[in-house]
């Protein structure tokens, strides 16, 4: 049996050099040590999982926290940001910004926050750009069935008639310039019950991802974000 060459297991570039009687310089052999120590930096770290309940459901945690942050950070800006979008888009907290805007439908524009406005505006696309089969404007709907409050009923042929004109979109007037919104028809009602919770995770990601968390997974109600990978050593 031949014995293995163990200069087989060199660098081909490596045995040039040693070759031709030079030496690894002291920058070149800095970067290789820097790269090798990176997946193991990369590996120092632990997972930690949370729940609550938060926009009325579970919101159930997974991080990967490097070593050099504390768990603390990452935790609060998940927990903050979802109890942030809840005061502004939860029908179900009579204080909320949503909530507001409803209650001013057809008396009188009320002034948007950031997030507030952001979202609408893309909804508003959205239900232009489905047609109206996701429609922000339906919630006199979602509360004539029942579906807010309880128990759930099937509306009268007469009710349905009374509250279709309520979900018109395009009685949603906008003031971009003065960051206000204003529903023409009183009765009306805003509902982001199918995208803010969407809308949360992809706020929550972008911030874990400045503080440097890469690796997680994110479970608000069943909507699913994921960072990175499981096994968060993989690059």
């Amino acid at each position: 049996m031949r014995a293995d060459n163990p200069l087989r297991r060199i660098p081909p570039v490596l045995l040039t050099a040693m070759a031709v009687g030079m030496s690894v310089s002291p920058p070149l052999v800095s970067v290789f040590r820097r790269a090798s120590g990176a997946g193991v930096a990369a590996a120092r770290g632990r997972w930690i999982q949370r729940t609550w309940m938060v926009m009325g459901t579970y919101y159930r945690v997974r991080l990967w926290v490097p070593s050099y942050l504390q768990t603390a950070e990452p935790i609060a800006a998940v927990f903050q940001t979802a109890r942030k979008m809840e005061s502004v888009f939860s029908l179900y907290r009579p204080d909320s910004e949503v909530v507001r805007v409803n209650r001013a439908a057809g008396k009188f524009p009320l002034r948007m926050s950031s997030d507030f406005e952001r979202l609408l505006l893309l909804s508003l696309r959205i239900t232009r750009s489905t047609r109206g089969a996701f429609n922000v404007a339906v919630g006199p709907l979602v509360s004539g069935w029942g579906f807010l409050v309880g128990p759930a009923r099937r509306p009268t042929p007469e009710e349905l008639h009374r509250l279709l004109p309520l979900v018109d979109p395009a009685a949603i007037r906008v003031d971009q310039a003065r960051h206000t919104v204003y529903l023409r028809h009183s009765g009306m009602m805003l509902d982001f019950g199918g995208i803010a919770k969407g809308y949360t995770l992809d706020r929550t990601a972008a911030i874990l991802r400045k503080l440097g968390i890469r690796h997680g997974l994110l479970n608000l109600g069943g909507q699913i974000m994921v960072l990175g990978y499981e096994d968060a050593r993989r690059r």
